[in-house]
């Protein structure tokens, strides 16, 4: 980790980190293009089941105000949120060269935060790297040479993922627990890179 930037290495034979299951009961989204769209506690598979519409490719329009509520469960408190829905985002990424500084630009701007990722897998080891920044919604960043030295020298070249955000943290201190509520748009490329 350094500053807002991560890598994460993952044997691809092995299933990642178990993740923590809270029963939270159910959370409606109100305003998109499924109205309402909820999600209720599917049980031990850790996700969650939806009443997504089918045919419907986007949940969401830029600006569309999204009404999030939280009936709370077991686990989790009851919780109301509102945010507008962020834009449509598209990127251009910059040779991948581990070691060196990598530089993305994408369109538009304004969000909350843009959280670009470098996916790979190294060609000796077969372990899955991913290394992930978040910066701020200005339309270009940089991942530092000192993250992008972690990713591995053998590949078989990269996926780029943008996302960017609209998101509102709740914090409940007594419960020891943030809960972060995010509208999100996102863009997936592959491109290539020295090491191939």
């Amino acid at each position: 980790n350094e500053d807002n930037c991560q890598v994460r290495v993952l044997p691809t034979q092995e299933p990642p980190e178990a993740l923590l299951e809270q029963h939270g009961g159910t959370v409606t989204v109100s305003g998109g293009q499924t109205d309402p769209l909820a999600f209720t506690h599917s049980g031990p598979s850790g996700c969650m089941a939806s009443n997504t519409t089918a045919g419907v490719t986007d949940l969401f329009e830029q600006g569309d105000v999204l009404e999030f509520v939280g009936s709370g469960g077991v686990n989790l408190p009851a919780f109301s949120v509102t945010l507008v829905a962020p834009g449509p985002i598209q990127g251009s990424p910059g040779s991948v060269t581990p070691g060196n500084p990598v530089t993305v630009a994408w369109n538009g701007s304004g969000a909350d935060f843009v959280e670009v990722t470098l996916a790979t897998e190294d060609s000796d080891s077969g372990y899955a790297y991913a290394a992930s920044c978040r910066f701020s919604d200005s339309g270009a960043a940089s991942f530092p040479a000192e993250i992008t030295a972690f990713l591995p020298e053998q590949h078989q070249g990269f996926e780029v993922a943008i996302a960017r955000s609209e998101v509102e943290h709740l914090e409940y201190p007594d419960l020891g627990l943030v809960i972060e509520v995010v509208a999100q748009t996102s863009w997936t490329s592959e491109v290539g890179g020295e090491g191939l």
